[in-house]
């Protein structure tokens, strides 16, 4: 089986426009795992991994000399007058055909073996194979006491709180276990396995689990628990406090009281003479929030009938009293509703939502984070209650509070090799899009221009009413690589460093978005607004350049970061008065260079930047024909295909000289993946585990996640696991039911064993890097 697939910087896509000198690399974040890696060894157990071991090559032994050893015993039954010696080689025959050996037939076995190898040594790998296949006393002491080493490592304070924002309910069980011996079987166990490879392993950031860092080339901090060089940002899930203003603006009392809410026009959201208009639409799927905006005829609609009644339906808007950029929404509604006399019930249980608000953001220690959570689930119950909303049943089940935590800078890692930049500027392709909202404007507009909210609001509706024709990706074969609103293109790396090479974990066309969104965190905004300036300067020289984003009125995550003036339309635009106003823009067609242009309030070349953290390409409506006007941008990085090898569809490592652009993955159906179930032989377990890893090349390292029916990826997170951990692999490959369709396993790279080198941080924390690199 081919283990890698080569990559060359002549590798091409195409269509794809010739390789351009002087591409740029620049790293600008790390993000960080909070345990060494080098932690997980609290999990190691030797001594089962090499039972195991023993116990896989006893078997093939056994396998391999089953047909000699038969043949021996078939040549004495042959030759042999005594019935009951007979009798006694045929069933010993037919046990060593089953891989068995029986105590009564061991001596007879001894007997033939002196004068037979073959029969001596599969004798011997059998009695090996009997006796560890029998009870594993030793092995579930071992993993009880990996359990209780693992659930000890938790009781790190800093950890603990990361912990705490992550769910409530583990540390709570973590608070309140048995001293005691740790059953590995148990819920207990199994969670602190997850936490402690999720702590050391996976940089994703979240509270203190992994935390994010500047990267510099001088002024570098000391990694520390806490104290200088360190901050948190605190956001509170903003569904929930629209869900509570909405409910209260559509109520009797918000319109009356001495300071009663005022109902807007959205002017933006008014299309062709209020003929057409978009009605904000507040939407979630599973844990995704997002706001679609519908358009709608409202020709033959009747106006609304009240104020309420049209904040209710999206004709009107009654503004928030927070801004876009805040975070602690709940705070500031239950001030508004005091100041603006509502009934005292509601006032009092906004107002203590916003008290458990506050004490998330004020709490230290891990049980403090805890109470103050619970307190806040408590809280935002009883505030829905209050204003007489049922989307507790949903809003609940999120997690209401999130924490951001940065460090101190580290220093910049090696160089990014230029094979890096080469194959990527290669593999930039534009965007078919961009070609139709050229041909839809010129049709539209011709030489003149048009306010662009309104030319996006028209793209919206031709694409709805299937209006626009197939685009012709040749027409974009001239496309300049940027021109004024028209970004340069450039990739975000994310990535790691393994034996001197990068390894790619994620690339997709740049957005500032992507970087932006941390710029809160006190450590890293200079860091970051100095980036924005930069990404703005590079990409879109000779302009005024603004941010925008997408949902932003209804999404947290979406909330636009510093460093450039914001932009907005709709409500988002009533929600931050110092926004400037998106309809205020224009939009022409440069006859030139055929590129769409755009034009500021005061008429000087603007160019946007989607400040985001939902990947541009996502985005609907008005937000994604925005995103492509401001940077028709695609990078398709290297791929590698999945071949068929036994069974399973196995995709290749590829890489090149200096970087792995994909790991090597498994892909397996349910029959062939040992699983875990509670009361299972353990030895038993990993051998299977052992022999399906060998059987396949896979390497000592894995994560693995599962895809069910009805799904091409993945559910939820991959799960790192070694048979030298055992209690990994019990956690890893538990029996996840009849929905399972395929296991889908990756090489763990860098791996556990790269601890200390360059692939891992200070301390030997795992770090990936995110880089940008402008195309030119």
């Amino acid at each position: 089986m081919t283990a890698t697939v080569p990559v060359t910087t002549g590798s091409a896509v195409a269509g794809v426009a010739a390789v351009v000198d002087g591409a740029t690399a620049r790293t600008v974040l790390a993000r960080q795992c909070r345990l060494p890696a080098a932690t997980l060894d609290a999990l190691r157990d030797d001594a089962t991994a090499a039972a195991a071991r023993e116990l896989l090559r006893s078997r093939r032994t056994m396998q391999a000399l089953r047909d000699r050893v038969e043949d021996v015993l078939h040549g004495l039954v042959g030759g042999c007058d005594d019935t009951g010696r007979r009798r006694e080689l045929l069933g010993a025959r037919r046990n060593v055909h089953k891989d068995v050996v029986a105590a009564r037939h061991e001596a007879l076995l001894d007997e033939v073996a002196t004068d037979n190898p073959d029969v001596a040594t599969w004798l011997a790998a059998a009695r090996a194979s009997r006796e560890l296949s029998g009870p594993d006393d030793a092995a579930r002491a071992r993993l009880a006491s990996a359990a209780g080493r693992v659930v000890r490592l938790l009781d790190d304070p800093g950890l603990r709180r990361g912990i705490a924002f992550a769910s409530t309910a583990f540390a709570r069980e973590l608070d309140q276990r048995p001293s005691g011996p740790v059953d590995p079987d148990g819920r207990l166990a199994r969670t602190a396995v997850s936490y402690a490879v999720r702590a050391a392993l996976k940089p994703s950031p979240f509270s203190s689990l992994a935390t994010l860092h500047a990267v510099r080339s001088s002024d570098v901090g000391v990694r520390a628990d806490d104290g200088e060089g360190w901050s948190r940002d605190h956001t509170t899930f903003r569904p929930l406090a629209v869900e509570l203003h909405g409910r209260c603006v559509q109520r009797p009392f918000a319109w009356a009281g001495p300071k009663p809410v005022r109902a807007q026009r959205i002017p933006s959201m008014q299309m062709r003479s209020g003929t057409y208009a978009f009605l904000p639409h507040y939407a979630h799927q599973g844990s995704l929030y997002y706001r679609t905006d519908e358009l709608t005829e409202l020709t033959s609609e009747a106006p609304p009938l009240n104020a309420a009644d049209g904040v209710a339906t999206g004709r009107l808007h009654a503004r928030r009293p927070w801004a876009l950029t805040d975070g602690h929404e709940l705070g500031l509604l239950a001030g508004d509703g005091r100041d603006r006399g509502w009934p005292a019930e509601v006032v009092d249980a906004l107002g203590g939502a916003a008290e458990a608000e506050g004490r998330v953001h004020r709490a230290q220690r891990p049980d403090e984070v805890v109470d103050a959570i619970e307190a806040l689930h408590d809280g935002a119950r009883d505030a829905l209650t209050a204003v007489g909303s049922r989307a507790g049943s949903w809003l609940l089940r999120e997690p209401l509070v999130h924490e951001s935590v940065s460090g101190p800078a580290l220093a910049a890692p090696a160089a990014l090799p230029s094979e890096l930049a080469r194959v990527l500027s290669r593999r930039v392709v534009p965007l078919a899009f961009y070609d139709t909202l050229r041909r839809l404007f010129s049709a539209l507009h011709g030489s003149g221009s048009a306010p662009l909210v309104a030319f996006c609001a028209e793209a919206t509706l031709a694409l709805e009413r299937a209006l626009v024709g197939t685009p012709d990706r040749h027409e974009l074969d001239d496309l300049p690589r940027g021109h004024l609103s028209l970004a340069r293109p450039a990739s975000v790396v994310y990535h790691q460093h393994s034996g001197g090479r990068v390894v790619v974990n994620t690339v997709m066309a740049d957005y500032l978005g992507s970087r932006s969104r941390w710029g809160r965190l006190a450590t890293l905004t200079g860091d970051l607004v100095a980036d924005a300036v930069t990404t703005a300067t590079t990409r879109h020289p000779g302009t005024v350049a603004y941010q925008f984003s997408a949902s932003t009125d209804w999404t947290t995550t979406q909330r636009p970061g510093p460093g450039l003036p914001l932009a907005e339309w709709g409500p988002a635009l009533l929600d931050h008065p110092g926004a400037h106003d998106l309809a205020a823009f224009r939009i022409h067609l440069d006859p030139d260079t055929r590129t769409l242009q755009l034009t500021d309030p005061d008429g000087a070349p603007a160019a946007l930047l989607y400040g985001g953290a939902i990947p541009p390409h996502l985005l609907k409506g008005v937000e994604g024909v925005l995103a492509v006007i401001a940077s028709p941008w695609a990078v398709l990085p290297p791929t590698a295909r999945a071949v068929e090898v036994d069974g399973a569809l196995v995709t290749p490592r590829l890489e090149g000289p200096d970087v792995v652009w994909g790991r090597r993955t498994w892909s397996l159906s349910p029959e062939v993946v040992p699983t875990w179930a509670r009361g299972g032989h353990v030895t038993d377990v990993l051998a299977r585990v052992e022999a399906m890893r060998e059987r396949f090349a896979m390497p000592g390292e894995l994560f693995v996640a599962t895809v069910e029916a009805g799904s091409a990826r993945p559910v939820g997170k991959p799960t790192w696991l070694s048979v030298d951990h055992p209690l990994t692999v019990l956690t890893a490959l538990r029996d996840p039911g009849p929905r399972v369709r395929r296991w889908v396993f990756t090489e763990a790279l860098p791996a556990l064993a790269e601890a200390g080198s360059s692939a891992h941080g200070e301390g030997g924390c795992v770090t990936e890097f995110v880089a940008v690199v402008d195309h030119g």
